[in-house]
């Protein structure tokens, strides 16, 4: 089985194993790792028991918790693709919530990333008539150029 892991959890890997020789002490692992003593006791149980590949993170391929419904993404893009496609993010998001009860007061005020590249990629549609110049100049002007950035 293939194990994806980040280089902060790779590096734990023989803090943890100088922790199991006994070459080191919880609490002085726990502090080369920045973690409390606590933390550090959970992975080590995970470590012993699972090998290096307890140590990997479990929530790594799995879909965020407060992510928008697919149904929510699709209402969200023809609603601006229809009435809203020369309006900012966040003025589109202003009236996506006055309008259409969609994003209100609790949410972040802003458009979802995916949603604002999809946003961008409509508005490069729209002006590719003007030409690849004179469209990038217009998309460059938007109040979200910075999503141009990459």
């Amino acid at each position: 089985m293939l194990v994806t892991m980040s280089q902060k959890e790779l590096n734990r890997i023989p803090v943890l194993q100088q922790v199991c020789d006994k070459l080191l002490t919880q609490s002085a692992a726990a502090k080369l790792l920045n973690i409390s003593v606590r933390q550090l006791q959970r992975v080590l149980a995970r470590y012993l028991s699972y090998g290096a590949a307890g140590i990997a993170s479990r929530k790594r391929g799995m879909p965020a918790n407060n992510r928008a419904p697919d149904d929510l993404k699709l209402q969200v893009l023809a609603l601006l693709r229809e009435k809203y496609s020369d309006f900012g993010p966040t003025l589109a998001t202003e009236k996506l919530s006055e309008r259409h009860q969609i994003m209100g007061r609790s949410s972040n005020h802003r458009l979802p990333e995916s949603l604002k590249l999809r946003v961008l990629s409509l508005l490069h549609d729209r002006y590719s008539d003007f030409g690849p110049t004179l469209a990038a100049e217009k998309l460059c002007n938007r109040r979200f150029a910075s999503c141009l950035k990459r």
